[in-house]
């Protein structure tokens, strides 16, 4: 009976090289999505090159993970500039409030981002 590997497994890739080295039969359950098909088990060369391409972000992946990161800095920037800087209080919840929305907003783009299919 052959082994049954599951991607969530931690040590699934690794297992999985020992089986084709050993010659063990085996399964593999793509339950994490990564897009492993039956066509990418032939070898382990075909099974790394498929995790090679499973785990690449694309450039529209790269420029939002960017300016969403950008955006989650520059509020930690403000945020640091209330604490450090002598203003008014109306200047400085100004600031706190537009720093706190930024950050929030660039974290929740963020994964946003790493959460989008690759095209």
């Amino acid at each position: 009976m052959p082994e049954i590997l599951h991607t969530s497994d931690a040590n699934w890739l690794k297992k999985a090289l020992h089986y084709y080295d050993t010659q063990t039969p085996f399964e593999l359950t793509d339950d994490m999505l990564l897009g492993i098909g039956q066509d990418d088990l032939r070898s382990a060369e075909s099974l790394i090159e498929a995790v090679k391409r499973a785990s690449s972000i694309s450039g529209r992946q790269a420029l939002c993970l960017s300016i969403c990161l950008g955006a989650a800095l520059a509020g930690i920037w403000m945020i640091v500039t209330v604490g450090a800087a002598p203003l008014s209080t109306g200047q400085s919840g100004v600031w706190l409030c537009s720093g706190l929305a930024l950050v929030l907003a660039g974290s929740l783009g963020t994964l946003g981002c790493l959460n989008t299919p690759r095209r």
